[in-house]
């Protein structure tokens, strides 16, 4: 968190980091899955 708020981020900036890990997360399963 320091590298983020030391960027001027705010609470509502931390919900979308979160939002863009939790989608990168689901694609990357999406794709592993898709490879089988």
């Amino acid at each position: 968190t320091p590298a983020l708020t030391s960027r001027g981020f705010m609470e509502e900036d931390f919900v979308k980091v979160a939002e863009y890990f939790d989608a990168a997360v689901k694609l990357a399963q999406k794709i592993k899955a898709a490879a089988k």
